[in-house]
């Protein structure tokens, strides 16, 4: 197995290549998703941790995160962070804001009901 020696940093936007999923689950059919997994693991694993983009209207909910730097104005799909080998990586599609990521690390919070003084959404 080759080494991906890409430079794959989190916040990045790539195309995930289709993989076989069960139920709901988002793993995609080319379908771009956001690197959300930290830059030490980036560079020295296999995997990444991401969340898919969807431009299909969705239910309102605090896992979900607009994102305007998409190639097209998508919602990431906090709820659903998903392993994916470096090997499923093919184009890159651009980077999103801080501002953005800040969001995202939120609603990621929101959907492990990790507690570090967020307030939730929820109540």
């Amino acid at each position: 197995m080759e080494r991906d020696t890409r430079e794959i940093r989190k916040g990045d936007i790539f195309y995930i290549q289709k993989a076989a999923h069960v139920g709901s689950e988002m793993i995609s059919d080319g379908r771009p998703a956001i690197i959300v997994s930290n830059d030490f693991c980036n560079q020295h694993s296999e995997v990444v941790e991401v969340v898919f983009l969807t431009t299909r209207a969705k239910h309102k909910m605090p896992t979900h995160v607009f994102i305007a730097s998409a190639p097209r104005p998508s919602t990431a799909l906090c709820e659903q962070i998903t392993s994916v080998s470096k090997q499923r990586i093919t184009e890159f599609a651009g980077r999103i804001t801080k501002e953005e990521m800040m969001r995202i690390e939120r609603a990621m919070m929101i959907s492990l009901d990790v507690q570090c003084g967020i307030k939730d959404q929820r109540k």
